[in-house]
């Protein structure tokens, strides 16, 4: 009888792996084609980069960062490794060939700050207050704009670095579900070919994967009983965005498992005014770094800007005390949601997680007004993760970030939705209904199952 040793090295077995290599390639490049076809669509003459010496330099330092989590996965083939190396090049190829656009958040905000940092020392800078971005990436600005780079090429390059950081914790979330390394690796190129992970960081200049990725990695952490590491990256996620608080609830979750301690959220205060430290030395004040959020989440009146949730349904309105009473809607809805979670918390087992960090990130910024189209980010990703870990809930990437992608295309196309956003706003209330219903059933059951005494053995 051959050992299972013996039998990893039959053809039968080596031809599975060639399959499954050959199917991540051919999906890859599916994907770059999809985004070539976008660059083809553009202008053509601007797609001639203004210092194509530059953008060379940037596409190779992001290929060597992107090829890092190919080259370091363990037990990883040489037909994988080789088909994963070429679909992450054409991938960051073709987000080198977007960095020609100039957005108009680009051209009415980024580019003003850099230049106008130029010239100033980091203390002027502070004592200035430009931008109304967070103080850590705002010092990633500053030191950009000591630089001879061209700030539209590095404000993108940046961006796509915590594009490939992201995918890097999709794939390491997948792992602890997925034993197979082609699909891993799937996993990773999948998230890189995301349409609103490409437009966000290439075409639009915007910054979302940042805390994004760090939010990935929160859960990464948690669901290894690491507790300290999640509090601290969920806490360097909200130095950089507001946006964050879409995944705290799932925090929360962590210490009703048990998988963070009470202990471990000391880390929180610690890291947020170590992120701070360096603007608070430069001669800003804390309250100038915390009204930063207050700022952000007041600086626009409408109950949604473009943004697929539940107030698009109102049309374009600015009732203040109405959006108020939405926060407070919105906020009693999490806590619902967490109540429920403690009742069941017994029934909260590692294989929930993804569904739950799905439900959270889709439940929050669904609820809450002033919502923009981006700020669904978080719940594209989820809704891969929870695709990924099972391949029968194919609808709900596909339903989200249909909808994200349509309000992305159009703001930045300025085109008319083919769908009507009231339909997508409709479609992600019945995925998150189904979602909601089914995590609080499977939670149930698990804890029903628990309760249960074990029945004793029968007598012989």
């Amino acid at each position: 009888m051959k050992t299972s040793a013996s039998l990893l090295k039959t053809p039968h077995i080596r031809s599975i792996k060639l399959l499954r290599a050959s199917v991540l390639f051919l999906a890859a490049v599916l994907a770059g084609l999809v985004m070539y076809l976008f660059v083809l669509s553009c202008d053509r003459e601007a797609l001639l980069l203004a210092q194509p010496g530059q953008a060379a330099v940037f596409a190779a330092v992001l290929c060597f960062a992107a090829m890092l989590p190919l080259i370091t996965e363990r037990n990883t083939d040489a037909v994988t490794l080789l088909c994963g190396a070429l679909a992450a090049a054409a991938l960051i190829y073709v987000r080198v060939c977007l960095f020609y656009y100039r957005s108009g958040d680009y051209n009415s905000f980024l580019v003003h700050w850099v230049e106008d940092m130029r010239p100033l020392s980091f203390s002027q800078t502070v004592r200035s207050d430009i931008g109304n971005y967070n103080a850590p990436y705002e010092i990633l600005l500053f030191l950009l704009s000591r630089t001879d780079w061209n700030s539209l090429y590095a404000i993108k390059a940046l961006s796509c670095l915590f594009d490939i950081l992201g995918a890097f914790y999709m794939s390491r979330l997948c792992s602890l579900y997925i034993p197979s390394v082609p699909l891993r690796t799937a996993a990773y190129l999948m998230t890189l070919a995301l349409p609103t992970v490409w437009l966000n960081s290439s075409f639009w200049a915007q910054c979302d994967m940042v805390y994004a990725a760090l939010c990935l990695g929160m859960l990464y952490h948690l669901l290894k009983k690491q507790g300290g590491a999640a509090v601290i990256l969920w806490t360097l996620a909200f130095s950089f965005k507001l946006q964050a608080v879409f995944a705290l609830p799932v925090l929360i979750l962590g210490l009703f498992t048990r998988r963070i301690r009470l202990r471990h959220l000391a880390w929180a205060p610690a890291v947020f005014f170590a992120m701070l430290l360096p603007v608070l030395l430069g001669g800003q004040s804390l309250a100038a770094c915390l009204q930063v959020y207050t700022d952000q989440a007041e600086l626009y009146p409408q109950m949604h800007l473009n943004a697929p949730s539940v107030w698009v349904l109102l049309g374009h309105v600015a009732i203040e005390p109405f959006s108020r009473a939405a926060v407070f809607l919105a906020g009693a809805a999490v806590l619902l949601f967490l109540y429920l979670c403690w009742q069941l918390r017994t029934g909260l087992n590692e294989r929930l997680f993804p569904m739950l960090f799905y439900a959270c990130v889709l439940l929050v910024p669904f609820l809450l007004p002033h919502m923009h189209d981006r700020y669904f980010f978080l719940a594209d990703l989820g809704s891969l993760l929870v695709f990924l870990q099972n391949r029968r809930r194919w609808p709900l990437p596909l339903i989200t970030v249909l909808a994200s992608y349509s309000c992305y295309r159009n703001f930045l196309m300025n085109e008319p939705a083919v769908v009507d956003i009231k339909w997508h706003a409709i479609s992600l209330l019945a995925v998150l209904c189904w979602v909601l219903y089914t995590v609080f059933e499977e939670m149930r059951s698990s804890a029903s199952a628990a309760a249960e005494p074990c029945k004793p053995a029968a007598e012989e």
